[in-house]
């Protein structure tokens, strides 16, 4: 496996276990913090693909 898909497999394992978390500990939390927690991982996400798809854009040339 490439790096390149290694990396968007850390992304995706990082978003699933994310929302995974806070259904499991969802009574160990506030619905704010859920809410909090929930929106940083769906924004960070996206970033860090972003992220990773430049670097190996970049890489090719």
């Amino acid at each position: 496996m490439s790096d390149k898909k290694i990396m968007f497999v850390f992304g995706w394992t990082y978003i699933v276990s994310t929302l995974l978390y806070f259904l499991l500990y969802s009574g160990k939390y506030t619905q704010d913090e859920m809410i909090s927690g929930v929106v940083f991982a769906v924004l960070a996400a996206p970033i860090y693909f972003v992220c990773v798809f430049l670097y190996y854009k970049n890489q090719s040339h």
